[in-house]
């Protein structure tokens, strides 16, 4: 079951995309879920301390750390050191959430690495998932749809909206 800012969420995608939201005008259910669950998206979860050793030889990106460590100044000397830290202490995997990913992208605005660099490291970390899961977490079943849509069709259908009345 779907907390109520989960259904919210849902719904928003629903009416952003106009076949969906054609297919729950019309109470296909069954084909709103479908779509949702496999319109595949793209995004960025764990790298593995393996991947990122392989991609930091690869790309020498420790040598580029490691000059900026102790060289830098302000804000990249900071995260070359963490970034070492993280590299050095065998993290398991490491999470891209948008912490990591703005420090990434701090590096490659200064110049310690490059947008190859970047597009390297964020390929090993790609994944593809269904909308729905991508947005909420979890797939949405048949019944959620139903539901979250049932404000909108307490008769089983949206209404067909002409000139502003339904």
């Amino acid at each position: 079951m779907l907390t109520p800012e989960q259904d919210a969420v849902i719904y928003a995608a629903i009416h952003a995309d106009p076949v969906i939201e054609g297919f729950a005008r019309v109470g296909n259910d069954s084909e709103v879920a479908a779509r949702l669950n496999g319109q595949m998206v793209t995004v960025y979860r764990r790298v593995s301390s393996g991947q990122l050793l392989r991609w930091s030889a690869a790309r020498a990106v420790m040598q580029k750390l490691e000059h900026e460590a102790a060289n830098g100044t302000n804000g990249k000397k900071s995260i070359a050191q963490a970034a070492l830290t993280m590299l050095g202490a065998g993290v398991g995997e490491l999470t891209l959430d948008s912490e990591i990913l703005g420090m990434i992208q701090h590096l490659v605005s200064g110049g310690v690495l490059s947008a190859d660099d970047k597009a390297d490291l964020m390929s090993r970390a790609a994944e593809q998932i269904g909308l729905a899961q991508s947005l909420v977490g979890q797939p949405v079943t048949i019944d959620d749809i139903g539901r979250i849509l049932y404000v909108d069709r307490p008769g089983g259908k949206i209404p067909k909206v002409t000139n502003g009345t339904a």
